[in-house]
């Protein structure tokens, strides 16, 4: 009965998956078709994914990984980070010798990104 149960349950995972291959889940997909609604990280790190596969990019840690754990990059690179402190996303940007943010709400950069 418990083995009956847990395939039932993978089953059901799997039929909740939007593109596997990148983590993303129906709800996802969803969430995506409503205007102005927010990104999840797991949509980020899709994005991210997709990025890094196409471009040549240093960088794309986990949408959610803290300043702390960022590594430094010498080359051109493109992050999507998290502002836990205003509950969205941003993007950094390092090219030539300067990092660049790009905010999509008119607000300043909380004091914890900085």
């Amino acid at each position: 009965m418990v083995l009956l149960l847990r395939s039932l349950h993978c089953t059901c995972d799997q039929t909740f998956l939007w593109i596997p291959e990148l983590g993303l889940k129906l709800k996802d997909s969803a969430t995506l078709k409503i205007s102005f609604s927010g990104l999840s990280p797991r949509v980020v790190d899709a994005a991210q994914i997709l990025l890094k596969r196409q471009f040549t990019v240093e960088g794309l840690h986990s949408a959610p990984t803290p300043w702390s754990e960022i590594c430094p990059v010498s080359g051109p690179a493109v992050q999507i980070h998290v502002d836990i402190d205003w509950s969205h996303c941003f993007t950094s940007c390092y090219r030539s010798g300067r990092v660049e943010l790009v905010y999509s709400f008119p607000r300043e950069v909380s004091q914890s990104i900085l």
